[in-house]
């Protein structure tokens, strides 16, 4: 109260960059149904990561992030295994925004490419969860891509920084 309000260089150069922030690729976007959908996901040894981003003007602009914490049986399983949890949690996760829609699905876990790709059938040689996760998968329309761990690093830091269990 009573203070006087000076606007100056330092104020004006600190606003302009907080409006460049906000206009960021980190700033979440709407969802749109019609522009092209796609979903990273990661996996890390306690956690999993994902993020639906959409295509903006020919920029990928996130509309919505998930993490969780794995369970103890979870933390045993195989990395490609873990790799797979992500993208079925994915898939559950962001269910209502992409049925019926095509979508682009990135992961950082190559033979993920083979089991889950496109292709006839099931890899009967695989192991049976991962058989009924590939099942759940069948029900969309989606390319799978693979891109190097560092090109995924949205997902990546949602895995490793999952949100807490809430032990009650």
């Amino acid at each position: 109260k009573d203070v006087v309000f000076c606007w100056n260089d330092e104020c004006q150069t600190a606003f302009d960059k907080s409006k460049e922030l906000l206009g960021h690729c980190f700033t979440l976007t709407h969802y749109n149904p019609d522009n092209e959908i796609i979903i990273t996901t990661d996996a890390s040894a306690y956690g999993l990561g994902a993020v639906l981003s959409q295509k903006v003007n020919n920029e990928v602009k996130p509309v919505m992030c998930a993490s969780c914490t794995l369970s103890a049986a979870e933390k045993n399983y195989s990395q490609v295994e873990k790799e797979a949890l992500g993208i079925v949690f994915a898939i559950k996760k962001f269910h209502k925004f992409i049925f019926g829609h095509k979508f682009t699905l990135i992961t950082d876990h190559e033979p993920l490419k083979t089991i889950f790709g496109n292709k006839k059938s099931i890899p009967t040689l695989s192991h049976s969860r991962l058989q009924r996760w590939a099942i759940i998968l069948s029900g969309y329309e989606y390319n799978i891509i693979y891109k190097k761990g560092s090109e995924v690093a949205n997902a990546d830091g949602f895995s490793r920084l999952p949100l807490k269990l809430n032990s009650g």
